[in-house]
């Protein structure tokens, strides 16, 4: 039989102690690995908007000169990037990249961008994209808009999509 001593019971509580410090140890290193995983710093290229080509055109008849318009967010007549419709119609946008330090796992957020046309003194919204994006995975690299200045203005609202305008997008049935 085994009597406990003053020097045994102190050991012993010494012994619960240092594991307690361990367990919180380990626990706080846990939880920076979480949080780190949900915002690391990973030096990437990410895409800010696809590359954008449309048509625009009324019933079928090509808008020559027709001021196209981009930009994040909503688009408007003061927006930075800007480009006219050829002959037949068409106009592009380039692909839109940033260098970014920090990259987003964990938490999504809504990014959006927009198109606008403009005809004369008619302005139109061709394409307002707001979609919720979980970091740079699954972004659409390019999207291809045709737009009917007779269309009616459409609104399509899912749980993680919001389209509005009068441009179509076979990317984004």
């Amino acid at each position: 039989m085994m009597v406990e001593t003053e020097s045994t019971i102190s050991q012993n509580a010494g012994r619960s102690s240092d594991t307690a410090m361990i367990r919180m140890r380990l626990q706080t290193i846990s939880l920076v690995l979480v949080m780190l995983g949900a915002c690391a710093p990973i030096p990437h290229l990410e895409t800010m908007a696809p590359a954008i080509t449309g048509t625009v055109h009324r019933n079928e008849k090509p808008m020559d000169n027709a001021a196209v318009y981009f930009d994040y967010g909503r688009c408007s007549v003061e927006s930075k990037y800007q480009t006219r419709t050829d002959r037949e119609g068409h106009f592009e946008f380039e692909l839109k990249n940033r260098f970014n330090v920090f990259s987003v796992y964990l938490v999504g957020r809504w990014e959006g961008w927009g198109v606008c046309i403009a005809d004369g003194d008619a302005f139109y919204e061709g394409f307002d994209l707001h979609v919720y994006q979980l970091g740079n995975r699954n972004k659409t690299q390019r999207v291809t808009l045709d737009c009917n200045l007779e269309n009616a203005a459409y609104t399509k609202l899912e749980r993680r999509l919001r389209i509005k305008g009068i441009c179509t997008s076979p990317e984004y049935k």
